[in-house]
């Protein structure tokens, strides 16, 4: 039989701290559900600035008091260069995503917060996705700009002449993924954040370009990559 105590005990530690456990998670509420309707934006194809009303009025119908927390833009590119010669159009497949955030308190909790994640698929313009999050606390919404001189799209125009068409054609087959985000204060004046991944390193950026908001102007580079193998390359 003594044999036995610490198998005992051992168990009833166990159920212990699954009880916890359980009792954590039924404290924290789930937040909000997302409005179940369908939307769609105007804009061929979707960006930004153009998926940004139908973003902010899904946050609307979520929660009143939603704020913008993050956006950003992805654009997928093609897995192989143009021939030579040819000017590339600015690739139109990709997503659009968008977090909101709000005050939630669920029934019998204290204040907390919740956010919302809209992702809008750029070729069809609409919103394919949403989901919620409940938080122990309100996150921080940083102060975003309304609009800028410079665009999304633009910001990406600016990019590959900078030096992001010469990297994705080096090796496409690795870097046919570009992401697009608004550098927000107190980073001054506003940026745009141009980020091409390089998948055999999924863990860092392969190339980034910071482009002036107000001018369109490159204004640093910055990343690493692997070299590409002259098989990878067009």
């Amino acid at each position: 039989m003594r044999t036995r105590w610490p198998v005992v005990v051992l168990l009833l530690v166990q159920i212990g701290l699954a009880v916890t456990g359980l009792a954590i998670w039924a404290w924290l509420p789930a937040a909000a559900p997302p409005p179940i309707r369908p939307a769609t934006v105007e804009a061929w194809p979707a960006s930004l600035e153009s998926a940004s009303p139908i973003a902010a009025a899904e946050a609307a119908a979520w929660l009143p008091e939603a704020r913008l927390l993050h956006a950003s833009l992805q654009i997928d590119w093609p897995w192989q260069a143009p021939p030579a010669g040819e000017t590339e159009p600015l690739a139109t497949t990709g997503w659009v995503n968008y977090v909101f955030a709000a005050p939630w308190t669920g029934p019998a909790a204290p204040p907390g917060g919740a956010t919302l994640s809209v992702l809008v698929e750029r070729l069809s313009s609409e919103v394919v996705f949403q989901s919620t999050i409940a938080w122990e606390t309100m996150p921080a919404l940083p102060p975003f700009p309304t609009e800028t001189a410079v665009t999304s799209l633009q910001a990406v125009m600016a990019a590959e002449a900078a030096a992001g068409a010469e990297f994705r054609h080096a090796c496409p087959i690795y870097r046919h993924l570009t992401r697009v985000s608004l550098l927000t204060p107190p980073i001054e004046p506003p940026r745009w954040l141009v980020a091409y991944e390089d998948t055999r390193q999924r863990d860092r950026h392969g190339l980034t370009v910071t482009i002036d908001a107000a001018t369109g102007e490159p204004l640093a580079l910055g990343g690493n990559a692997p070299d590409c193998e002259p098989a990878d390359a067009p």
